[in-house]
């Protein structure tokens, strides 16, 4: 989904769109709760795939957002900005585990899932409430000779 992510990115907007699909990603987090509750087992099946389906669409919309701001707005440092984004998906790949095992024992399956999704979104809220709108920028294209106009 990042090719047609980053073809309306321009015209969304940067802070739009990484907000949009994380809160989409928050959505999802707590929509996994009610999937103990189904009893079908086809139901759960299909319940499930729906929602990593829309959890991949908006970790896409996020993800793909987050590189062009880092490449687009922050072209001196790019190489340090897109080094320490990735070496937080390593934190959070250690971390999420030890976390969600850790919720998991305390409350359970589905209340897991929604503290997460809460939390998640907070945090995108937060996140909303603190950055500014990015502008848009005019990039060269083919169609105007490189020229940007």
């Amino acid at each position: 989904f990042s090719p047609p992510v980053g073809r309306y990115l321009e015209v969304v907007g940067y802070t739009k769109m990484l907000i949009l699909g994380l809160v989409l990603m928050g959505i999802c987090f707590m929509c996994f709760g009610i999937i103990d509750r189904l009893e079908n087992p086809t139901t759960v099946f299909y319940v499930a795939l729906f929602l990593r389906f829309m959890q991949g669409t908006a970790c896409a919309m996020a993800y793909t957002t987050i590189y062009a701001i880092i490449t687009n707005k922050y072209p001196n440092r790019k190489e340090a900005l897109l080094g320490m984004l990735e070496a937080s998906f390593g934190v959070g790949l250690i971390c999420g585990p030890l976390a969600g095992a850790s919720l998991y024992n305390m409350f359970g399956f589905e209340l897991t899932f929604y503290i997460y999704g809460g939390f998640f979104l907070l945090c995108t809220f937060l996140l909303w409430y603190l950055i500014p709108e990015l502008e848009m920028q005019t990039r060269p294209t083919i169609e105007t000779g490189g020229s940007g106009n």
